[in-house]
């Protein structure tokens, strides 16, 4: 057999696998099963009637457990106007404390809606999690006596 002969063969052989193939049945959505739009986060909350928000537990004045075992502090203040505001009364949160290793995890895992605490952007953290704009700005510095004379 002539090498025109084979390769005759084989781009026949080919293109016949390729039509049978492109002659694949698709399933077709009915009319009636239009397929339903996922929940936004928001949607979900509302429906559940309770917010989850993530604290800290150990980090006065912005969030700390008090002797009375209630959640107090600024993030805690935040958290109730955002579940008036969504729910109509700031007394449905579910407060998840946590600690600063597992941010990011109980995002992920849905264990929280938001996280209320010290969270600094890093672009390793922009890509597992959004950011909202900073609702607080805390400046660090170094504080000594004048009599130190510290310039750096």
């Amino acid at each position: 057999m002539n090498t025109k002969k084979i390769l005759t063969i084989v781009l026949s052989a080919l293109f016949l696998v390729g039509l049978l193939a492109g002659c694949g049945s698709t399933p077709v959505a009915k009319p009636s099963e239009k397929p339903t739009p996922a929940k936004s986060v928001i949607e979900e909350i509302k429906t559940r009637g309770k917010i989850k928000i993530g604290i800290f537990g150990d980090k006065p004045p912005f969030c700390f457990v008090d002797a009375n075992g209630k959640n107090q502090g600024f993030d805690v203040f935040i958290a109730k106007r955002f579940a008036k505001d969504l729910l109509g009364d700031e007394s449905k949160i579910d407060f998840v404390l946590l600690e600063p290793a597992s941010r990011v995890e109980y995002l992920q895992t849905n264990k929280v809606d938001i996280v209320l605490a010290n969270f600094t952007v890093t672009e390793e953290r922009k890509q597992k999690v959004d950011f909202a704009n900073p609702y607080m700005k805390v400046a660090l510095g170094v504080v000594a006596p004048t009599s130190d004379h510290i310039t750096k």
